[in-house]
């Protein structure tokens, strides 16, 4: 009869949870967008400063009824960043996070030398259309980047095997006998952990350890670095390519709302957003991914 640790029970449960979850997560990915202006149908290559203005609305997925944000029927920009770009296909670095905001509209201003442009509700999604997902990196370990190799992934599958075999060792046990209730069996019956279990346990995570020896490292000056607002990189999970066209007709538009008002707007929303329960911040992966590894985390696994 096979047994089941309670870990491995807790991994099913959380890989339940995961199906139940809608696929678009909403999270932080990083990502870095190559940007080009043209005018009259050529490169505009003068430094420009453009600033991505959005209205809409906020909606929590744990509130019920009138979504939070605006309730007056009176749209306000909900979502905004500035960006410089000072030549031709210049890179940003905006994550386009949009925090559960639903987009209507985005306006585009764009301020150059001795004009300015708005380029109105040209999108209803400020994200580029044009992004590939990036896989530069497999695990990191002291601030080393590393990828799988097949040798790596050969080594870890018969240690992983040789892992799981332990089990065999795992004892039916009788509450309240020391150390019963560790495992379980597939049935319900619980088990605990014998000296041999241990000992075979020792030797397969020192074998899943040494498969490191296979793993390739990866080169940080051949990777696409995303820096935060504070200065840290990490490698990207996106790029992107964004195209903006500037037309005489949006040319010196007249006034147009300032950055600080708007982040202030944007602010007083986020102050009056309900309460929610506690949340976990994904690492760097892919939704799934990530937030399968946040699960694993709290149960005290790890993630390569």
């Amino acid at each position: 009869m096979k047994f089941v640790g309670y870990r491995s029970l807790y991994l099913c449960l959380a890989l339940i949870g995961i199906l139940l979850i809608p696929a678009a997560a909403d999270i932080s990915i990083p990502t870095v967008t190559t940007v080009y202006f043209d005018k009259d149908g050529i490169p505009f290559n003068e430094s420009i400063q453009y600033t991505v203005n959005c209205t809409g609305t906020i909606r929590y997925p744990w509130v019920t009824g009138t979504p939070a944000g605006d309730t007056s029927g009176v749209e306000e920009t909900v979502y905004s960043y500035t960006a410089s770009c000072p030549f031709y296909g210049c890179t940003i670095h905006e994550t386009y996070y949009l925090n559960y905001r639903v987009i209507d509209s985005c306006d585009l201003v764009v301020k150059t030398g001795n004009a300015t442009f708005v380029l109105r509700g040209f999108t209803s999604n400020p994200a580029p259309a044009s992004c590939t997902g990036l896989h530069q990196y497999d695990l990191i370990e002291d601030n080393q980047y590393y990828r799988h190799t097949p040798g790596y992934l050969d080594c870890r599958k018969e240690s992983d095997r040789a892992d799981r075999a332990c089990d065999r060792f795992l004892l039916p046990c009788q509450p309240p006998e020391p150390g019963c209730g560790t495992r379980v069996l597939m049935n319900g019956t619980v088990a605990r952990e014998s000296p041999e279990y241990h000992a075979c346990r020792n030797e397969t995570r020192a074998a899943q350890k040494a498969c490191t020896r296979y793993l390739e490292k990866a080169d940080r000056s051949t990777l696409l670095m995303w820096e935060d607002p504070h200065g840290t990189q990490t490698p990207a999970l996106r790029t992107c390519v964004q195209h903006y066209t500037l037309s005489p007709n949006s040319s010196n538009p007249g006034p147009v709302p300032s950055l600080e008002t708007i982040s202030r707007q944007i602010s007083d929303q986020t102050r009056a957003a309900p309460e929610r329960g506690p949340s976990v911040t994904p690492p760097p992966s892919n939704p799934l991914g990530s937030l399968f590894c946040s699960m694993i985390q709290l149960i005290g696994g790890g993630c390569e």
